[in-house]
């Protein structure tokens, strides 16, 4: 009856170890997934690209972070400046979600947490740029 407690309790012990080694690797994966997802965006953060608003009327998007949330969905947060007849008017930051795949959208987050597709509020140039930097983000993603 010993032997069979002791080999029970051995088992058990060895189980259990090879549970914690399978945890720490994912844990490990995990982290490494994220570190290499922060740094193949890197050459983006700080990018910048500008807007016409009308005469005398510039709005510059400045890339402040980049998130991926899996191969087809990138979430950036921009710094937004507005410019009026040079001079710096506003500041403010919004997050836009760049979709990629089936659904090829871009959509804007407001404050309440709701978005809204930028081809309801960008037309023109103004959508093609946009659109131009979500290629940048998708070849980067997809490297």
């Amino acid at each position: 009856m010993n032997k069979i407690l002791t080999i029970l309790m051995l088992l058990t012990l060895f189980s259990c170890n090879n549970i914690k080694t399978e945890s720490s690797n994912q844990s490990k994966s995990t982290i490494i997934n994220q570190v290499d997802s922060k740094n193949k965006f890197d050459s983006l953060i700080n990018y910048e690209f500008g807007l016409s608003c009308g005469t005398e009327c510039a709005v510059v998007f400045i890339v402040k972070k980049i998130e991926s949330f899996n191969s087809a969905s990138i979430q950036v947060n921009f710094q937004i400046e507005k410019y009026e007849n040079y001079e710096l008017k506003q500041t403010s930051s919004a997050n836009y979600i760049f979709n990629y795949g089936n659904i090829n959208t871009i959509q804007y987050i407001n404050d309440e947490g709701k978005t809204e597709n930028i081809n309801t509020i960008f037309q023109g140039q103004a959508l093609e740029t946009f659109k131009g930097f979500g290629n940048k983000l998708f070849e980067l993603n997809s490297k």
